[in-house]
């Protein structure tokens, strides 16, 4: 499992041109159950997600193709870690 953060890198005005596309990225990996949750950080610097993936590497790959990084709006820290504790009723997280 992961937890990427993001940073934005442009201003608030300009990402959000490119907000929609990156919706449809986001929708994309949910639909392929890769993306668990996504959303801002607040204040509005930039984003959380947890996901899976086969590895670290390919997880850096998958979100090499997120608009935000492909327009330099937005740089990525991807953190490998191994659930050890789920609540209950978030089964699918561990």
């Amino acid at each position: 499992m992961f937890v990427i953060t993001s940073e934005y890198r442009k201003p608030v005005e300009f990402i959000d041109q490119y907000l929609e596309e990156h919706r449809k990225f986001l929708d994309q990996f949910i639909g392929k159950g890769v993306i668990l949750v996504a959303g801002r950080k607040v204040p509005r610097t930039g984003g959380v997600i947890i996901a899976r993936a086969e590895s670290k590497e390919a997880m850096e790959k998958i979100m090499g193709e997120d608009p935000f990084s492909l327009h330099g709006i937005a740089v990525y820290e991807v953190t490998e870690f191994a659930p050890t504790k789920v609540a209950k009723g978030c089964e699918l997280l561990g």
